[in-house]
């Protein structure tokens, strides 16, 4: 739990984005593996974040990272 939130974090080979595990209303599901960034609201209420990545983006995405501050998640681009 973070800031009353609950994160789940994987790789995403077992959970992804199509198949989550059982989460309550609110919570956020973080996933990498296709490293593609993505921030997004799913049914449910569930947050799902994909941070991308930053030393192997893929699917035309930049170097990207995920931060989290005073309750709040975004996605960065690195400027390289």
């Amino acid at each position: 739990m973070l800031d009353g939130r609950r994160f789940f974090l994987t790789h995403g080979h077992l959970y992804h984005r199509d198949y989550l595990p059982p989460l309550p209303a609110g919570a956020v599901f973080v996933q990498g593996h296709t490293h593609v960034p993505s921030l997004e609201e799913l049914p449910g209420g569930i947050t799902f974040l994909n941070p991308g990545s930053i030393s192997l983006p893929k699917g035309g995405s930049r170097n990207s990272f995920a931060f989290y501050a005073d309750g709040d998640i975004s996605l960065k681009q690195l400027e390289i």
